[in-house]
């Protein structure tokens, strides 16, 4: 199981990237992706940049968040929050704490390009290029 953080689902809208390529992948080898709700939030806060920056129209958009929903599994605010507060004080950024409280839940890694996010030595946080390096 790997926590997947915004940038890496943003990067998903890419449907030639290799961080998609990669997304399918690990879900072809049963390895389960995850992210909080809150994710799917800040796809709609930047619905409009992320259209803008892959070039999408409405309809693709649509089908690619179709698509990444099907790849991981959103899980609720309310199954992470006894893991909240533990969260806001390992995660280097405050708006990361829902990644950091379900990798802790689940004792697992983060998938993120955020080298701040590696500012902590209690969760695991791995690169694109390091999840290829290990699961590949």
């Amino acid at each position: 199981m790997i926590v997947v953080d915004s940038n890496v689902i943003f990067a998903l809208f890419l449907s030639s990237s290799f961080t998609r390529e990669l997304a399918v992948k690990l879900a072809e080898k049963g390895i389960k992706l995850i992210s909080p709700v809150h994710a799917l939030n800040e796809i709609s806060k930047y619905r409009n940049e992320i259209m803008s920056k892959f070039l999408l129209d409405e309809e693709e958009f649509e089908e690619c968040l179709q698509f990444i929903t099907l790849l991981i599994e959103f899980v609720e605010e309310k199954e992470i929050m006894l893991y909240l507060k533990d969260a806001q004080k390992i995660s280097p950024d405050p708006k990361d704490a829902p990644f950091f409280a379900l990798a802790l839940k689940f004792s697992c890694p983060i998938w993120s390009n955020d080298k701040r996010l590696k500012k902590q030595d209690k969760v695991l946080v791995l690169s694109t290029e390091e999840i290829a390096r290990l699961f590949l």
